[in-house]
């Protein structure tokens, strides 16, 4: 029987691999993040390789981790497992060891079979991969089921935001609206609570579980996205699908896969004060023509067919 290891194992808190990889698996789905894969898997994924190097402590380790890698890739394709590997970030968001990571992640774009990337602007960006090995297949997207429960027009707009990373940008903008009696909050993050002074209409929690956030985005209005440069992000696709308005900065957005229309509803943060985002909402919701049929072209089974179509091509 044919089996895929898919390395780490982020899907408890992620739900991208169970989404995108299981939807239309036609063989079994191994998934874990213990380093090498086993011998008995004919596919081995790699996906968020920079958890590959955790527990390296210098540069001197780092590049001896690399080495155990390849080395052990080597290994996988001599045994003619067939490699794939997808491309999440630019970088790594924690890993210090930047030249270690470029080997590393050389040495898996010369070994993949495939590998898959979220969307065209990103070729350019990653010159290294050869072009022939690339594949696209964007990250999946879902209507939220709650819609319905929205009020169109609010008296009081509601404000959601999955998580509240510290050190980003646009913190001003994020602590005025948290602390602004014209907004219902949905938050998730326990630290706030230390934090806000108007704690009368603020959820504030460790995590949402999904069916939460799928919830609150419903009940919602707008939310921020002001993080540095990224490729992906399934927080800003399930906002798009939950019809937010999104403001947001520049960069941060500028190489994700976006729907068409979204400069409509898609908003710089830096432009607006907390009362000049309320005044705007309270007028109704911006419009999100052709947002309907981007959520349909990027449904799990769609994206998880093209995955497995590639993954399994010869």
């Amino acid at each position: 029987m044919l089996k895929l290891y898919d390395y780490p194992d982020f899907s408890a808190a992620n739900p991208w691999q169970r989404k995108t990889i299981d939807t239309a698996a036609p063989m079994s789905v191994v998934r874990s993040s213990v380093w090498p894969p086993p011998p008995d898997c004919q596919f081995v994924h790699v996906g968020w390789e920079d958890w590959l190097m955790r527990g390296t402590h210098s540069e001197v380790e780092a590049d001896q981790r690399v080495r155990l890698i390849l080395d052990s890739l080597d290994a996988c394709q001599e045994r003619g497992q067939r490699l794939l590997w997808t491309v999440h970030n630019l970088s790594s968001h924690w890993l210090s060891w930047k030249a270690a990571e470029q080997r590393l992640r050389a040495g898996l774009a010369e070994r993949a079979a495939i590998v898959f990337l979220m969307a065209e602007k990103h070729r350019p960006l990653l010159p290294f991969i050869p072009a022939e090995k690339i594949v696209v297949v964007p990250h999946y997207a879902e209507e939220n089921p709650y819609l319905a429960h929205r009020e169109a027009a609010p008296r009081v707009p509601g404000f959601f935001k999955y998580g509240a990373p510290r050190g980003e940008l646009g913190d001003a903008l994020f602590q005025a609206i948290l602390n602004s009696p014209r907004f219902d909050k949905f938050v998730s993050d326990k630290r706030l609570s230390q934090e806000v002074v108007d704690d009368r209409n603020v959820v504030v929690k460790r995590r949402f579980t999904p069916q939460e956030s799928l919830l609150y985005a419903a009940r919602a209005h707008c939310t921020l996205f002001v993080r540095h440069t990224v490729l992906n992000s399934g927080v800003f696709t399930a906002c798009c699908a939950s019809r937010l308005a999104i403001f947001h900065t520049a960069d941060a957005v500028q190489y994700l896969d976006v729907p068409p229309g979204l400069e409509r509803w898609r908003l710089e943060a830096a432009r607006h004060t907390a009362d000049e985002i309320a005044d705007r909402l309270a007028g109704g919701m911006p419009p999100h023509e052709g947002l309907t049929a981007w959520i349909a072209d990027r449904s799990p089974a769609r994206v998880s067919a093209a995955w497995w179509h590639a993954a399994c091509r010869r």
